[in-house]
């Protein structure tokens, strides 16, 4: 087995914690120069520790144990804040319209419409034009909800008690009787 340690063994153990992190993510966290950031990862990846893929603009490392691609994909775009905010939000409001991004998160159109874009190419979110209405939904909200679960899990839990939360209102409002409740 390998020994790595100092800077290193810094970066591994980073890219193990936060998979799907890029290079100026690990350079704020580490504090190093980024030329022996780069060194560092060169080598990791190298030795067959970790791996990297580009997404977008950014080159993500993840560890060599994340082995689908879809996963990947997903990881690189929840370590973006904004794509991050727009996934969550259509996680929670599915088949709303880019309007409605907007003026729930308070960023520019040409922004979102930006980042839109890029998850509609990305195939993490699919939309539906109902007559002049375009509509967007998490492709894959089983996929998304297990990296946020897995990957990201103080955020995960605020969201849980978001969804709880949701739920209990939805049912004060449309009286949903519980399942284990009902009568055949």
């Amino acid at each position: 087995m390998m020994v790595i340690s100092g800077n290193r063994k810094n970066i591994y153990d980073y890219i193990l914690n936060y998979p799907g992190v890029y290079l100026r993510q690990i350079h704020r966290q580490i504090g190093s120069t980024m030329s022996d950031i780069q060194y560092h990862l060169r080598y990791l990846e190298n030795i067959g520790l970790i791996k990297s893929r580009k997404v977008n603009q950014n080159r993500h490392f993840y560890p060599i144990t994340i082995v689908d691609e879809q996963d990947e994909i997903v990881l690189a775009f929840l370590r973006h804040n904004t794509d991050r905010s727009i996934l969550i939000y259509l996680l929670e409001h599915s088949g709303y319209t880019q309007t409605d991004v907007i003026n729930s998160l308070n960023l520019s159109a040409s922004t979102i419409n930006w980042h839109m874009f890029r998850l509609v190419e990305s195939g993490l979110i699919s939309k539906s034009k109902q007559g002049k209405i375009i509509r967007y939904f998490v492709a894959d909200a089983e996929l998304l909800v297990d990296s946020l679960r897995k990957y990201f899990p103080d955020m995960w839990n605020k969201l849980a008690d978001r969804f709880v939360k949701l739920y209990i209102q939805s049912a004060s409002t449309h009286r949903i009787v519980p399942v284990a409740s009902r009568r055949s």
